[in-house]
């Protein structure tokens, strides 16, 4: 039996599938560097330029560190000075459909780019509480007023969003008889419609798998785990997040600063991937755990 080096690339926002080399003059090409050395050692090598599209759904708990308003108003902005706020039950759902193209630069090594389209919400709860600042007798008959406390709790917050995210990775890989394995590693910018700023995201996806004959079509079987390290600090307008219903046209405009991360960075995976013919495949995944996601999609290869 041959030793296989799988195509099959894997990634927090995409991924995408190969079928194994069998082009006419494939082996003459410039990539993969040392393919021609790893197949004379008995591997399968994936061809080594790949396109795909994938969806991605991802429904994750976030722990919100902190909350802070800005209001112009200079009357609720003394006010806001006093002002303690904290959200919890906090959770985004997010779908993203991105392009990627990659290429195999050596056997064990593949790198790629990536673009797509992200759309999304955040939807929490905000318990608040401040000190409203007394005021001061001024007339004799027209006593003073001592600081009053104020708290809310349980206050619906939260904002919808969709952007562009792009970016970039690698992939380690490598395999023995039907047995593979491989590390997906990338770093991606998201630039949303109601933030100030971009987003960042690193994600590792690490898998091990193997491969099964099928109509004499291979199908490979993973499990595997996806580390996202996401640490955002959102800004943008108080509008967005709280709906002040007619307090709004009292208190006047304001920004929201909002730092939050995932609250637990991973998520376990298992999924298959068909190859329908020697240039076209199906992916699918699915993830569980705290965090849950289902992935889809179809690459081509050439």
């Amino acid at each position: 039996m041959k030793k296989i080096v799988t195509g099959l690339l894997l990634c927090g926002l995409s991924l995408v599938s190969s079928a194994q080399v069998e082009v006419e003059n494939s082996h003459d090409r410039f990539f993969p560097i040392w393919g021609k050395e790893a197949r004379e050692l008995g591997y399968d090598l994936p061809n080594p330029y790949g396109f795909s599209v994938i969806y991605m759904g991802m429904r994750q708990d976030l722990d919100v560190q902190s909350i802070e308003l800005d209001f112009q108003n200079p009357i609720i902005g003394g006010i806001v000075d006093n002002l303690d706020i904290s959200a919890r039950d906090a959770k985004v759902d997010v779908d993203n459909v991105t392009f990627r193209a990659d290429v195999w630069v050596f056997p064990f090594l593949n790198v790629y780019g990536l673009i797509g389209h992200t759309k999304g919400s955040v939807r929490a709860k905000a318990d608040i509480g401040a000190v409203i600042p007394g005021r001061p007798g001024l007339p004799p008959f027209i006593p003073p007023t001592d600081p009053t406390p104020l708290e809310l709790n349980g206050i619906d917050i939260g904002f919808d969003y969709e952007g562009t995210t792009y970016g970039g990775g690698f992939v380690l890989a490598g395999g023995y008889e039907r047995f593979f394995a491989m590390v997906d590693t990338n770093y991606t910018y998201t630039k949303l419609d109601i933030v100030d700023g971009e987003t960042k995201a690193f994600i590792t996806a690490p898998r091990v798998g193997y491969e099964f004959t099928v109509y004499e079509r291979p199908l490979r079987f993973w499990v595997g785990a996806m580390y996202q390290n996401i640490e955002q600090t959102i800004r943008g307008d108080i509008d967005d997040i709280l709906d002040l219903g007619d307090l709004g046209d009292l208190v006047g405009p304001g920004k929201f600063t909002v730092k939050q991360k995932g609250a637990d960075p991973w998520t376990y995976t298992s999924g298959f991937n068909m190859e329908m013919t020697k240039s076209w495949d199906l992916i699918f995944e699915v993830g569980f755990g705290n965090n849950t996601s289902v992935m889809a999609g179809s690459g081509y290869r050439f």
